[in-house]
């Protein structure tokens, strides 16, 4: 079988081919290339590892603040919560002591008007040992509601004012939160 025809319209004519440099001037004129571009690659290689670094590091941080806006969103999550709940109990405490300081001044005012009026025809009658019995019992009855109402409104005073610091405590705290927050938010979209 004959060799199939070897396209050689782009090859070189002998004569042209003598021209060409030697095999080893080839190899000399690589081996000075590639000693003349080394350090080019050598500072680029270590330019890429810098920005590696880099973009490592910033990585790093960005996750990093990004766990920490993430806490901070949930602290303050609950720190609005217990605000709220603080708030209610507050108003609530407070509604509760003005409604029974307001029964305690109107039982002293009954005890207050008998003490200065005259007794009512009903209460005491000259003579009636036992209206007067009956009115002192009824006197003698009050005192101890007065005294328990007093006495309970005493005891929600400290509750009222632990409610009224924790509130103050939990707003401070909302308020570093939030610069905290704002920060960490601003790092981020840096």
């Amino acid at each position: 079988s004959p060799e199939p025809v070897q396209d050689l319209s782009h090859a070189i004519s002998a004569r042209d081919a003598l021209k060409l440099p030697s095999s080893k001037q080839q190899f000399d004129a690589l081996k000075n290339q590639i000693v003349h571009d080394r350090p080019a690659m050598l500072d680029a290689r270590q330019k890429s590892d810098v920005l590696k670094a880099q973009a490592i590091a910033l990585q790093k941080k960005l996750i990093t603040t990004a766990a920490r806006v993430v806490d901070l969103e949930t602290e303050k999550g609950e720190l609005d919560r217990d605000i709220a709940r603080l708030e209610a109990d507050d108003r609530r405490l407070s509604a509760d002591f003005a409604r029974d300081r307001v029964s305690v001044v109107k039982l002293l005012a009954i005890l207050e008007r008998r003490q200065y009026d005259r007794p009512p025809a009903t209460g005491l009658k000259a003579g009636d040992a036992l209206g007067a019995a009956r009115s002192a019992m009824l006197i003698g009855a009050s005192v101890p509601n007065i005294y328990t109402a007093a006495a309970g409104l005493a005891r929600r005073i400290p509750a009222l004012k632990k409610t009224r610091a924790d509130l103050v405590e939990r707003r401070a705290e909302g308020v570093r939160n939030a610069i905290k927050l704002r920060a960490a938010r601003q790092e981020l979209d840096q």
